[in-house]
């Protein structure tokens, strides 16, 4: 049966599986012919399981749905895996028995597909009935086929529902990575961190994300992350955030701050799709979810003791008026300046963490992000006469993580703690501090606290009868904030002017300016600003930049460059991020990726991935790749170590 199967199907035992469901088949839109594998407590599956509701194909394309039972998991190596209620044994409230065959364990069902299997035993699993075996357990993949795939069963205004509309699909595409690369895996990679130090990585860049996506929800006036239109992202974000403060604050402790208290814009839209779309609750099951996580990972709960909060697992009281959602300063403000006044600190602004001169950390709130910021643009601009980029870096920080950051000295506090009251005093300010009030009163502000040191675009003096237009008054409002408010030099307002007036915030459109001086094209500074905000160092998204314009996929691109700017090797880099994906653990992956400097081939590197995998301990591996390498066949290899 397999062979006559695509290609691009199923490649082999270690490989997942990728049929599409199309007209030509083998997998074609029949009804009654598909099962489905879920857990209710897993984000991935929880993404094909909403497409299933939302398109009613249980109802239309009679698709059937068994459900595993949320722990035991067992062994540290996921053996024997997710089970199912069966008779024999105390039923699971909300999971089911397996439907097709009675089975006790999921893998029974992956092994049915292919005997040798090597992979995860993981849901979600779309089952074929008709040719028994597996169309796909990519759980991406089944978020975009099922939109489409049983159409021809669908009455009209389902076929019309689509969560990939065409005129968003650029956009989409690329926030989908983006999405998938630091929150919706970047939990996991630092709730099962084996060190501090890999905890204190993979941290930060989750809550860099939420800031972003709760930028990217304000500016976009909700209700949905693109606006009006429900899209793929809402299903793949509410898959994650809908269990964050439920267990990934305390469980997977990204506790630097919750959805609740602390992002306002993300909270109101949980709340819309929780409460308001049914699809969305009905295949929400907090008890699973709790149970799962915490009675199936031993080594992080050992008691397997499940928390009873937070309460209400979702809050009520969705607000259509977006305006109404950004916090209030007063509860921004958590770093107050009297705590540090006369002491030197370290300030990671993109990361909300600061480190003082003891070695204590502490947070950032949002709101007085923006105060530090320009307190700290200040004292550049009036230490350098005009702030030139040749004198000073503006734009954002440098680096995840602790240990880089702004230095902020004593001097910059002051400041800070003046302008904290000072902008305590302004009503309306969102997150990024721009105000919705008279731009005038502001600027007087701005001119009563520090002076002027920039020179203002000349002004044009007007005939009798004669108007400046409303765009040219904006025009001239923004070249003088730039260069007042935002340190600009002249020489630079003008180009800074036009990408804030593409619809990119004052930092961000400088950060891209400037790296549009230093030689990068304006797709590629818009790439590497945007790798920025999420919370990687410059060197890092520059590097990653280059790769993805190499050809290398995103997610690839960026772990290499952050092992190459380490000191890996390109080809080091790529074979570490190959084992990594194989499973292998990191420090063990670099040090055999390391083996390309030495002048080994990546065929080898591929060997030895395939050989840990298998059991075979890293000598045994090394030793068989290596006879491969001298050009022996891999069975004859294998049977020479057994000798």
């Amino acid at each position: 049966m397999a062979s006559s199967l695509p290609a691009d199907w199923h490649r082999g035992p270690e490989d997942s599986f990728h049929g599409k469901i199309t007209a030509d088949g083998p997998f074609t839109p029949d009804k009654d012919r598909y099962h489905l594998y879920i857990g209710l407590f897993c984000p991935f599956a929880h993404r094909a399981n909403l497409v299933v509701y939302m398109k009613q194909l249980d109802k239309y394309a009679g698709i059937t749905t068994s459900i595993v039972k949320p722990y035991p998991k067992g062994d540290d190596k996921g053996w024997p895996g997710w089970q199912f209620n069966v008779p024999s044994e105390k039923a699971c409230e909300g999971a089911t028995e397996d439907a097709l065959f009675g089975s006790k364990f999921m893998h029974e069902i992956y092994f049915k597909a292919d005997p040798d299997y090597k992979g995860r035993y993981s849901v979600p699993v779309l089952w074929d009935k008709k040719l028994n075996t597996i169309v796909n357990n990519e759980s991406a993949e089944l978020l975009r086929d099922l939109q489409t795939a049983f159409n021809p069963l669908l009455p009209e205004n389902l076929v019309a529902l689509t969560l990939y509309p065409e005129r968003l699909r650029s956009e989409i595409d690329r926030l989908a990575d983006w999405l998938q690369r630091d929150l919706n895996t970047r939990v996991y990679r630092a709730g099962f961190a084996l060190t501090q130090e890999a905890y204190e990585e993979n941290v930060p860049p989750v809550f860099a994300a939420l800031n972003k996506l709760e930028k990217i929800l304000h500016a976009n006036k909700g209700p949905y992350i693109l606006g009006e239109q429900m899209t793929e992202l809402d299903v793949r974000a509410y898959a994650t955030i809908v269990r964050f403060d439920t267990v990934y604050v305390q469980h997977f402790k990204c506790n630097l701050g919750t959805i609740r208290r602390d992002y306002p814009g993300i909270n109101n839209w949980l709340k819309n799709l929780y409460h308001n779309h049914a699809d969305f609750r009905d295949t929400t099951d907090f008890r699973h979810i709790k149970e799962n996580y915490t009675k199936s990972h031993y080594d992080i709960n050992p008691k397997a003791i499940t928390p009873l909060g937070p309460w209400p697992h979702v809050e009520e009281g969705f607000e259509s008026d977006w305006s109404r959602t950004k916090m209030p300063r007063s509860r921004r403000a958590r770093l107050r300046c009297e705590e540090l006044r006369g002491r030197e600190c370290v300030v990671n602004i993109d990361h909300m963490l600061y480190e003082l001169d003891d070695g204590t950390r502490r947070r950032v709130g949002g709101g007085y992000r923006d105060d530090l910021r320009a307190a700290y643009d200040r004292h550049n601009a009036n230490r350098t006469q005009y702030g030139s980029p040749s004198n000073r870096e503006y734009g954002t920080t440098s680096g995840s993580g602790h240990s880089s950051g702004r230095a902020v000295p004593r001097s910059v506090l002051r400041s800070s703690d003046g302008d904290n009251d000072a902008s305590s005093s302004r009503s309306g300010s969102d997150e990024s501090g721009d105000d919705d009030g008279d731009s005038s009163t502001a600027q007087s502000q701005g001119d009563a606290r520090t002076p002027d040191r920039r020179p203002s675009p000349p002004a044009r003096s007007a005939a009798p009868g004669d108007t400046v237009s409303q765009a040219a008054l904006e025009r001239r409002r923004l070249l003088t904030r730039l260069m007042r408010e935002c340190g600009v030099p002249v020489g630079d307002a003008m180009g800074v002017a036009d990408l804030v007036e593409k619809g990119h915030d004052d930092d961000v459109a400088i950060r891209i300016h400037a790296l549009m001086k230093s030689g990068h094209d304006l797709d590629a500074a818009v790439r590497i600003s945007d790798l920025i905000d999420e919370g990687h160092s410059k060197d890092v998204a520059i590097q990653a930049q280059a790769l993805e314009e190499d050809g290398r996929p995103s997610v690839a691109a960026l772990a290499m460059a952050l092992l190459m700017v380490r000191g890996e090797s390109e080809e080091a880099a790529e074979s570490t991020v190959m084992l990594r994906r194989k499973g292998v653990q990191p420090a063990l992956a670099t040090r055999i990726g390391r083996l390309r400097d030495s002048g080994s081939p990546r065929s080898t590197i591929e060997v030895i991935g395939v050989l840990l995998g298998s059991n075979y301990t890293v000598q045994e591996a090394i030793r068989i790749a290596r006879r491969t390498e001298a050009g022996m066949g891999l069975a004859a290899a294998i049977e020479a170590e057994k000798e």
